[in-house]
């Protein structure tokens, strides 16, 4: 799941930068709750029925927890690199002050 999530995050930079940065945040957050949803579809108790229609269907709570608790630090390190990425990017676009050249030739003091 974890190469999903790089993969796509990947191919965004050859998009729109507002698709990108919504992306990268929200990734985060997106996997929070995919955890929460596989937390949940883990069977609890005995496993009479639940884990055997589990197995037979194709879809085991455990794995799919073990899943998206790995896509949780890939999808936090995706939002810190687009963070300072997209941080540099609007330093170099937007620079503070223009750089001072001495003293100009109208400077009265001169």
């Amino acid at each position: 799941m974890s190469w999903l999530l790089g993969l796509v995050w990947v191919a965004s930079w050859w998009g729109p930068r507002r698709l990108r940065v919504w992306f990268a945040m929200l990734a985060p957050f997106g996997s929070v709750a995919l955890i929460v949803a596989a937390f949940l579809s883990v069977p609890r108790g005995s496993c009479e029925h639940g884990c055997v229609l589990g197995w037979a269907g194709g879809v085991d709570g455990s794995r799919t927890l073990a899943d998206a608790t790995t896509t949780l630090p890939v999808a936090v390190a995706i939002a810190v690199i687009t963070g300072l990425v997209e941080l540099v990017l609007l330093i170099r676009r937007n620079p503070s002050s223009p750089v001072d050249e001495g003293p100009s030739s109208s400077d009265p003091l001169r």
